[in-house]
């Protein structure tokens, strides 16, 4: 049976993503949409505010996939009225709001959940597999550039997906800034890390680049392959030249996780999704 959902943040770029795929859900039913500006969307119902909504109808899950700075507010509002919440990530602005959150949910006790979109990308999918087959793994080396968007968040989400594929924790963190233009804005990030079991990874995150850029180059014990997420394809090159590895043409990783978060909500499980503890630990290597 489907589960009631509601929605907040159709408005960004992620939120109509979720909204798209939310149409045609085989795992949700849409009940509501909150969004401030009243725009129509359609048969679903759009909602000024979350009280609105929820003085309205009552739902099962609640989807948060606003601005990450007004995320904590958004949470707390909905922790009365739901015991299930999926929260686009970042999920926050800073540490603090972290922390508030963790006590805010383990003290009412609710299901949450932070949608990594990435760990479901067809490419990351692939790769994971043929990592698998590997002896070792040496290191991981970023690119992940636009010329929109929070260049921070391109590299909190790129350090959660380092841990997924190479399934440890961090042990050393170095970060770098590079400042540019009137206003000595960040626009390069570079990191460096050394994981738990010998990894090493560098990042490098720019927004300097005229078109988005998001590659992944991974030194392994037979080879070395390059994933990229835009385009979806991974190629791995050996000794005897290069292999075009298989990589499914469609992204469903809102679909996927959509799949993951309605099983989450039965079970706890976390099925690629990822737990606060995971954003706390990002953050506090970030301070």
């Amino acid at each position: 049976m489907k589960k009631k959902v509601a929605l907040i943040g159709a408005d960004t770029l992620k939120g109509a993503l979720h909204l798209s795929e939310l149409r045609r859900s085989d795992y949700f039913e849409l009940v509501g949409i909150v969004d401030e500006n009243q725009k129509d969307y359609g048969r679903f119902e759009n909602f000024a505010s979350l009280q609105d909504l929820f003085n309205e109808v009552s739902i099962d899950a609640m989807i948060i996939a606003t601005n990450p700075k007004n995320h904590k507010e958004n949470i707390l509002k909905c922790i009365n009225y739901t015991k299930n919440i999926l929260v686009q990530a970042p999920l926050a602005n800073t540490l603090s709001q972290t922390r508030e959150i963790n006590y805010a949910i383990k003290t009412n006790k609710i299901n949450l959940a932070v949608a990594y979109n990435n760990r479901f990308n067809p490419a990351i999918i692939s790769l994971i597999r043929e990592l698998k087959k590997e002896k070792e793994i040496y290191s991981l080396n970023f690119i992940n550039a636009s010329n929109e968007g929070e260049i921070l968040d391109y590299l909190i989400k790129d350090i959660d997906l380092c841990k997924f594929i190479c399934n440890s924790e961090i042990t050393n963190f170095n970060l770098n800034k590079t400042l540019f233009g009137e206003n000595n804005t960040p626009g390069i990030l570079n990191a460096a890390i050394k994981l738990k079991n010998e990894i090493l990874i560098n990042f490098m995150c720019s927004k300097l680049y005229p078109i988005r850029r998001h590659k992944i180059e991974v030194s392994a014990d037979s080879g070395f392959y390059i994933a990229d997420l835009i385009t979806f394809t991974l190629h791995k090159h050996t000794e005897n030249g290069l292999i075009n590895l298989r990589v499914d043409n469609d992204n469903f990783s809102i679909r996927k996780t959509h799949e993951a978060f309605f099983n989450f909500c039965d079970s706890c499980e976390l099925s690629g999704l990822a737990d606060i503890e995971n954003s706390i630990k990002i953050r506090e290597i970030l301070c």
